[in-house]
């Protein structure tokens, strides 16, 4: 940690920075693989679901990390537009 600071982590929350993390890369990858112009129609199809799946596991996770009830996800996922209303 910069200046020397310990932060204490508990194995689970590890874990849980670890799976987030490691999600993260995998869009990184997923996305320049997409972007190269390299990829026949059916391999930008199917990187393109991978994309979409994991951004799905990325939702998952932030959701479970901060605890989100099932109200507030739904919010989320309309946008905002329910708390505006």
């Amino acid at each position: 940690m910069p200046n020397g600071i310990k932060v204490k982590t508990n194995p689970a929350g590890k874990a849980r920075r670890d799976k987030m993390l490691a999600l993260v890369e995998r869009m990184v990858e997923l996305s320049k693989k997409k972007r190269s112009g390299k990829l026949a129609p059916s391999e930008l199809h199917r990187t393109a679901r991978e994309i979409a799946s994991t951004d799905c596991e990325i939702d998952e996770s932030a959701y479970s990390l901060y605890g989100i009830t099932d109200e507030e996800r739904r919010i989320i996922e309309q946008g905002g537009t329910k708390a505006f209303s």
